[in-house]
């Protein structure tokens, strides 16, 4: 006869994590843990009093990706640019990510953010979202990401001029050092904040930007220089590795 398992737990017990999820198998030290540290981004995780760490945002959605993005190399390149202002000065596309993978994600989509974005604002199915933090470096993640393998996140660094979607959401610090970036980074990848995403949402399907928004962030970890390294370290490989990929917009041969 099978041996019976069984959880007991409290209605207050299960208070302890943000929104009170059917998380009955946490053990108390990680619910401590929720109140104990601030949320990774206080205003979505609906905490004001507490610290500010970052911001997670939810960017683009186009509606309509096969009028308004292409592949880089579908365009002239001298009409991709990197920020607003060159938007307006015939740059007609810009870096688009959608999709990625830990660490390292080529972006090898475009998306047409001509004159700041005037024909995707017109249209009446798109939604702009958070268009101010369009074209700053950050992280990112895809919601869907599939973690029957693996159930860590896929966050990579967001370089500097890219309009991020509302499939790969973006985390941004405000005035901090891209060493932070990477520190948090590796932190969000570990199988630790893995484990508090499956407290925080059990169902293990999307993973939201309001679930993101409360993973509990020890502020020591964003300036861990040990973190911030390994990040690097997985960066820098797998970005020389792509020069070799023909596709890729790193490419210098094969």
């Amino acid at each position: 006869m099978a041996e019976r398992i069984v959880f007991e737990t409290t209605l207050g017990e299960l208070a302890e994590v943000p929104g009170t999820p059917f998380a009955y198998w946490a053990p108390k030290s990680l619910r401590e843990l929720f109140q104990k540290y601030p949320p990774l981004d206080r205003d979505v995780a609906g905490m004001p009093d507490k610290p500010k760490i970052a911001d997670v945002k939810v960017g683009l959605q186009t509606s309509d990706d096969l009028r308004f993005t292409r592949y880089w190399w579908e365009v002239p390149v001298e009409k991709i640019g990197t920020s607003r202002e060159e938007t307006w000065q015939g740059k007609k596309w810009v870096p688009f990510a959608k999709g990625g993978r830990p660490f390292y994600h080529d972006i090898q989509l475009v998306v047409n953010w001509e004159n700041d974005g005037a024909e995707i604002k017109n249209f009446d199915r798109a939604v702009v979202r958070n268009e101010s933090f369009y074209f700053r470096p950050g992280l990112a993640w895809t919601k869907s990401a599939w973690i029957r393998d693996d159930p860590r996140m896929d966050i990579g660094f967001l370089p500097p001029g890219v309009v991020f979607t509302a499939k790969r959401m973006a985390v941004m610090l405000e005035g901090q050092s891209r060493k932070n970036l990477h520190s948090l980074g590796a932190f969000i990848h570990s199988l630790p904040a893995a484990m508090f995403l499956c407290i925080i949402n059990p169902s293990g399907r999307n993973r939201e930007a309001g679930h993101l928004a409360q993973l509990p962030i020890n502020p020591q970890l964003v300036t861990s220089s040990c973190l911030a390294a390994l990040f690097l370290e997985a960066y820098a490989l797998l970005r020389e590795w792509d020069t070799g990929n023909e596709t890729s917009t790193q490419f210098i041969a094969p």
